[in-house]
């Protein structure tokens, strides 16, 4: 994570003197604060991080089955599309409940670990930034497409996760 933390904050040093900066447009932050007390804080046009990852020629993250289970998650979620406007789905086992809530065009996802009072995940996020991210097959998320999708996203946080002192904020202004 720090290699990438530290190519991610060089390319948001050399943001003043790029023609995506000065467009202005949507802006995609990233805060991340660690138990340890190591933080990254990130402000890139969206655009630009998109064309990162372009050139990083690397458009999917690989998700380790510890951290959650793909193919539930594209299970759950095409049934949430086929239920119509409105749908809500709840999930509960021995480790956590997941609400996923899906109106219009947005999708709500809720995850509660055991012996939480809150949900220590939020995640907010058009309901095609979702179709982009579950496209693939495996273990892996298409970031790409669904930062591609993003660009029409409403304005505000679109994930938020609280995790043993860990602290992650990713938002759209």
């Amino acid at each position: 994570m720090k290699t990438v933390a530290a190519s991610l904050l060089l390319i948001a040093a050399l943001l003043p003197a790029s023609p995506a900066f000065a467009k202005g447009g949507t802006r995609l932050h990233v805060d991340v604060d660690d138990k340890d007390g190591e933080t990254v804080n990130i402000s890139v046009p969206l655009s630009l991080a998109t064309a990162t990852l372009a050139a990083a020629g690397k458009s999917t993250v690989e998700i380790s089955a510890n951290d959650a289970d793909l193919k539930k998650m594209r299970d759950a979620w095409a049934e949430l599309r086929r239920s119509g406007e409105k749908a809500s789905i709840t999930t509960h086992d021995k480790d956590e409940d997941v609400v996923i809530e899906a109106e219009g065009d947005l999708v709500r996802i809720e995850v509660t670990r055991a012996g939480a009072k809150t949900p220590n995940i939020r995640i907010r996020l058009p309901s095609d930034a979702v179709d982009a991210l579950l496209s693939t097959n495996g273990d892996e998320l298409d970031v790409a497409g669904a930062l591609k999708k993003m660009a029409a996203a409403p304005k505000g946080n679109l994930i938020d996760v609280n995790d043993d002192g860990d602290h992650v904020r990713i938002w759209f202004e």
